[in-house]
């Protein structure tokens, strides 16, 4: 299945969209990422699912419907270019081969202050094997 990570850090979510040519659907997964105490993740309940669709409960499989599961993720994610990121999964869709994890970050988080790492750009990994 195709992954985009949109892992907002300020908010602490892990937000994952793609596609999953299995079952043929847009999916998305929203997470509040669990407490970190020093070295330990202290354990978090399932309370901090928000979102978890495209896995049985629903298809997502249209152009309105994506843009829809866009919209949902868009509160937890972070700032992303909505085009891009609808393009990029419409190509996972229409490959139907879903074997790639990408990241659309777009750098501008919104907290003044704030700036990337020298020489940051978005991580794309291919697969390794075919």
């Amino acid at each position: 299945m195709s992954r985009c990570v949109l892992d907002d850090e300020k908010r602490g979510t892990e937000v994952v969209v793609g596609w999953d040519p299995p079952i043929g659907t847009f999916f998305a997964h929203v997470r509040e990422r669990a407490p970190h105490d020093g070295e330990a993740t202290l354990e978090v309940e399932d309370h901090d699912v928000r979102i978890w669709t495209g896995c049985g409960d629903r298809a997502w499989t249209t152009t309105d419907d994506l843009d829809e599961l866009i919209a949902l993720i868009q509160p937890y994610a972070c700032p992303y270019d909505q085009a891009d990121l609808r393009k990029e999964l419409l190509t996972d869709q229409a490959n139907n081969d879903g074997e790639r994890t990408y990241d659309l970050y777009d750098g501008s988080d919104g907290w003044p202050g704030d700036e990337l790492p020298e020489g940051w750009t978005p991580q794309v990994v291919e697969p390794k094997f075919q």
